[in-house]
């Protein structure tokens, strides 16, 4: 299997559902698996979040997060959002909670705008691009033949012994678990969700210098629902 399948046109799209004040909250999110060399019987295991809310304020994990703006969209379809990255990283002994967590202002475009670097045919190619010094890009190569993303530890969380960088590679397994799984669904009042998922990846992921093989599994979601302080 050389491409996950399936209809991802909207990968980077935040406006499938029409946004609601206070109540429109976007996510994407990958965990990976990876064995743990130390103890077969276990996985090391790793969990990133991007999203943003239509919302004034919200806690997550404790920490209060205001956005002071709003999603914007540039002539092109491009987005800037202002966000959070949020990520754990359990290393088959240790949990590190949170390995991540930071405020930012996140641009998405897919490959049919002007800044991604090539031609585009709109069928799923795209990335998400936190703006902040370091890379916590989370994107889909052309032709839809893998997902990548990275992230730097947080500096608290490294003085608590955690790795420092981390980077992932996201490629097809085998048939039903990459193929795009689609769910849609609006109730009264325009609330409702619209999920994309992918069951089942294989990994490659690198912590610092050590390198591992694994399985993962990708979701982007919207939900237009009341919400309450979350923990990730």
């Amino acid at each position: 299997m050389k491409n996950f399948l399936g209809d991802l046109s909207s990968l980077w799209r935040l406006d499938t559902l029409p946004a609601i004040p206070r109540l429109s909250w976007w996510w994407y999110w990958a965990i990976m698996y990876v064995p743990d060399p130390d103890n077969p019987a276990r996985s090391r295991q790793l969990m990133i979040l991007w999203s943003t809310k239509e919302t004034s304020a919200i806690r997550v994990s404790g920490h209060w997060w205001r956005p002071g703006s709003r999603m914007s969209t540039d002539e092109h379809g491009g987005l800037v959002v202002p966000g959070m990255v949020c990520a754990w990283w359990y290393d088959g002994k240790r949990m590190f909670e949170p390995l991540v967590l930071k405020e930012c202002r996140m641009a998405v475009v897919d490959d049919n705008h002007p800044l991604w670097p090539g031609e585009g045919t709109g069928t799923g190619a795209g990335a998400l691009v936190p703006l902040l010094d370091e890379d916590f890009s989370l994107g889909m190569r052309p032709g839809n033949e893998s997902i990548w993303l990275c992230l730097t530890s947080d500096a608290e969380a490294r003085a608590e012994g955690a790795p420092m960088s981390f980077e992932a590679e996201l490629t097809p397994w085998w048939g039903p678990p990459s193929t795009l799984t689609y769910k849609n669904n609006v109730y009264g009042y325009g609330m409702g969700y619209d999920i994309l998922r992918l069951q089942g990846t294989k990994l490659k992921l690198k912590v610092d210098d050590e390198e591992f093989e694994g399985t993962a599994y990708f979701q982007k979601v919207q939900v237009q629902a009341p919400s309450f302080p979350w923990y990730w």
